[in-house]
């Protein structure tokens, strides 16, 4: 799916992927930024972090500075890129709803992937997100 959201005053179109197993909820979505600028990348990755946290009314929150690897059309890793990694205990669905997430950005686009569940299968994050990779030079 794929329709018009504002980030912090930008607005940009955001598609989204996602798989439901029972109680948890896998998405990715990206978006095109205006310009390519380290200024719009923070402002958009802070403000997609936020949003989420938000949607599940957080109340316990843990952010980690960690990389996401940048691979080639095979596969092979050729550069790694910061990102925001994201732990937050939340109220909504409804209480005890955990997500784990990433928000990324580099040149003209960001990223996020989102685990969530009430309880979150932290496992089964954790492979989600590991998995997570940039395609790119």
């Amino acid at each position: 799916m794929s329709r018009p959201i504002n980030l912090d005053g930008l607005d940009v179109e955001m598609s989204m992927l996602g798989a439901r197993s029972g109680k948890q909820t896998f998405t990715l979505a990206w978006v095109t930024l205006p310009d390519a600028t380290a200024q719009t990348r923070e402002r958009v990755v802070a403000a997609m972090a936020d949003g989420m946290l938000r949607n599940i009314e957080a109340d316990e929150i843990e952010r980690i500075e960690r990389e996401v690897p940048v691979v080639d059309a095979a596969g092979k890793r050729i550069a790694s890129q910061s990102m925001l990694a994201v732990i937050a205990r939340g109220n909504r669905p409804e209480a005890g709803t955990g997500m784990q997430a990433v928000f990324v950005a580099r040149g003209s686009r960001a990223w996020q992937a989102v685990a969530i569940g009430s309880p979150l299968d932290e496992e089964a994050a954790d492979i989600f997100l590991e998995s997570f990779a940039i395609n790119g030079p």
